[in-house]
């Protein structure tokens, strides 16, 4: 009996996009090495996971509550204080709100109020309800580069 064996080395390489225990990442194949024997060609090489990078996202800006008060047409109204806060080094970002429903999605942007404090206008009578909505930023996340936070008064 006559056996024959062809081996060679190759040096491409395969990838393939997948999962490891629960991890996105990268399986490459290297290292290629065919071996005939017979009419079956056998492939030999090594499997190599590199798992991606982990998912970060921007912090959501710290939860404060606005303060309420009531005013007599006219007076000086204390400024309401949206100050957040974020651990991340984000840009911090702000838009206030007006409305005139107890709640914080129904209100219309106070043109040109986007700072951390507001200070409301008492020259009408009126129930009005004011929040903002502080947005943090952060270029360098590698998952949700946004995130926003709504603070209101009661």
């Amino acid at each position: 009996m006559l056996k024959l064996q062809w081996m060679a080395k190759y040096t491409s390489l395969s990838t393939s996009t997948a999962e490891k225990d629960g991890k996105s990442g990268t399986w490459k194949f290297s290292g290629w090495i065919a071996t005939l024997i017979g009419t079956t060609v056998k492939f030999n090489g090594m499997w190599t996971f590199t798992p991606d990078a982990p998912v970060v996202d921007a912090d959501t800006p710290t939860n404060i509550k606005l303060v309420s008060d009531e005013y007599k047409i006219g007076d000086k109204a204390t400024a309401l204080d949206g100050k957040a806060t974020v651990s991340d080094n984000g840009v911090l970002s702000y838009q206030w709100y007006k409305s005139d429903k107890a709640d914080n999605f129904n209100g219309t942007a106070i043109d040109g109020q986007n700072g951390e404090t507001f200070v409301p206008d008492t020259s009408k009578e009126g129930t009005y309800y004011y929040y903002v909505i502080a947005t943090n930023t952060k270029a360098d996340a590698t998952g949700k580069n946004c995130q926003c936070h709504k603070l209101y008064g009661n």
